[in-house]
């Protein structure tokens, strides 16, 4: 039996803040893995990437105080097989830089959450794809804060 594909929308933020020079990235931890603050693309978002980014932020973390780093924008796909279906899923990380480290309120969805170094986000991430998110945005972060 051949499986139905569905397709999926995602956006969210690779969070992150400069502290003494050092960038600390935010990373959730789901039940079963660590990643950053992302969501489906909803009805009200009227297909606004960065509109979904925005309330997810606010819904996953409670973050409100940040901005949005314009000149980057990565596409993570993948598949996955739910309910019966494969589902092919694109989510789209665009930057956010919170001046300091906020005050997070979980959503239900998470179990913990943590501000990590490069080297330490690096290794909670479980897949490579995020990994590879992870340096990316790290090396464009480099550049615009000089550091």
């Amino acid at each position: 039996m051949e499986l139905k594909t569905k397709k999926e929308i995602s956006s969210g933020f690779v969070v992150y803040t400069v502290e003494n020079e050092r960038i600390l990235y935010l990373l959730l931890k789901h039940p079963t893995h660590w990643s950053f603050p992302k969501g489906h693309v909803e009805h009200n978002d009227n297909n606004d990437l960065i509109v979904t980014a925005k309330r997810e932020m606010l819904e996953e973390t409670g973050i409100q105080n940040f901005e949005i780093v314009e000149g980057f924008c990565k596409v993570l796909s993948y598949s996955f097989t739910k309910d019966h279906a494969r589902v092919v899923k694109d989510v789209y990380y665009f930057l956010a830089r919170c001046p300091q480290k906020e005050k997070i309120i979980l959503s239900r969805e998470h179990q913990d959450f943590g501000w990590f170094p490069l080297r330490l986000a690096y290794i909670r991430l479980n897949f490579e794809n995020a990994r590879e998110l992870l340096v990316e945005a790290n090396e464009f972060i480099k550049k615009i804060h000089g550091i």
